[in-house]
């Protein structure tokens, strides 16, 4: 499954299960893959909106890929990637999501 985006005169069609995170610093966003990353200037809000339910705003500056998570500390709230990367910037109330969300898978 893929995922468009379009940024002015940019497009993207990247692969969901590459996609780790999506994470707002200096106003732009970078869209971390597993292999890559991009930068575009479109908002969380209008990438939100195009993607499926295995993406978690997990705080006002960052959307995560549940499932490409593959642990996740509740006490430290913070989750860790097939690569090693790893994302602190979970709010409470998304970490009783993500805790919902692999309780189902199990």
């Amino acid at each position: 499954m893929k995922v468009y985006l379009e940024d002015k005169e940019r497009y993207f069609a990247l692969e969901k299960s590459e996609v780790l995170y999506i994470i707002i610093t200096d106003r732009r966003n970078i869209i971390q893959c597993k292999d890559y990353q991009f930068y575009t200037r479109l908002s969380l809000s209008a990438i939100e909106k195009q993607l499926d339910d295995d993406f978690i705003r997990s705080h006002k500056s960052c959307i995560i890929n549940l499932s490409n998570v593959v642990y996740y500390d509740n006490k430290k709230r913070k989750a860790f990637f097939t690569d090693s990367n790893s994302i602190d910037l979970i709010s409470e109330e998304t970490s009783k999501k993500i805790k919902l969300y692999f309780k189902n898978k199990i």
